[in-house]
């Protein structure tokens, strides 16, 4: 991901308006010219704009969510997953019996929680 504030932007400017464009113009060809151009302009672009990590912070867990709940949740989604790859009659049964139970026993376990 790339950030692009006020300051990276001045710089970018400066930096653009500072570039001797006049090297790129020597060649005949207009693909070399045009290639060169993007080259520079490539180059200019990802010294003042760097490419960031960003690291996104693992879903939080809520406190009345146990681990049966999460292997619920997650034979929930491979019943979903099932379902979508070959979407029958019995599996979406499958499916949509196990959400009425996962459902029913996520609201008994959080109000287990809250009283």
């Amino acid at each position: 991901m790339r950030r692009y504030d006020k300051n990276s932007m001045e710089i970018f400017k400066n930096k653009l308006d500072f570039t001797h464009w006049s090297k790129s113009k020597n060649n005949e060809d207009p693909s070399i010219y045009y290639d060169n151009f993007i080259k520079e302009f490539t180059d200019i672009h990802n010294s003042c704009f760097p490419l960031k990590k960003v690291k996104f912070k693992s879903k939080s867990i809520k406190p009345w969510v146990t681990k049966g709940i999460l292997k619920s949740i997650n034979r929930k989604n491979l019943l979903y997953k099932t379902y979508i790859k070959s979407p029958n009659i019995a599996n979406k049964k499958k499916f949509t019996d196990y959400i009425q139970k996962q459902t029913e026993s996520s609201v008994k376990a959080f109000q287990k929680a809250i009283y």
